[in-house]
């Protein structure tokens, strides 16, 4: 989970399932990389940001998504650079404040996390 200024990244989804729904930047993992490693992977994918892992946020399954059931392990994350513009299979990306979340966010296990972010860390989200 990416912050700056208070508010929570989310890219759009630019393909099915849930083409045009906001989730975490997320993504599946190569047979030949660590969580953490698939993490700054598909970060550095989906918006072109280059990320430092600070620690672990939480795991989730997964069993809305059509093509397989999901873990979904999420990390704390600095950003060390890069330029946020939506790559690969994001449309569109956006920080946003608690007040600003979009209402279409896809997968159940990205909307369960974004409740327990507001409910356990309510002071990282403006």
């Amino acid at each position: 989970m990416v912050f700056r200024d208070g508010k929570l990244l989310l890219v759009q989804r630019a393909d099915e399932p849930y083409k045009d729904d906001w989730c975490i930047p997320a993504g599946f993992m190569e047979w030949d990389e660590s969580p953490a490693q698939c993490a700054a992977r598909e970060l550095m994918e989906e918006t072109g940001i280059e990320l430092e892992i600070t620690d672990i946020f939480n795991v989730y399954s997964g069993d809305d998504d059509p093509r397989t059931n999901a873990v979904l392990i999420l990390y704390f994350c600095r950003i060390l650079g890069g330029n946020p513009v939506a790559g690969d299979d994001a449309s569109d990306l956006g920080f946003f404040a608690k007040s600003e979340l979009p209402s279409n966010i896809a997968f159940e296990a990205h909307r369960q996390a974004i409740r327990d972010l507001i409910e356990r860390y309510p002071e990282m989200l403006k």
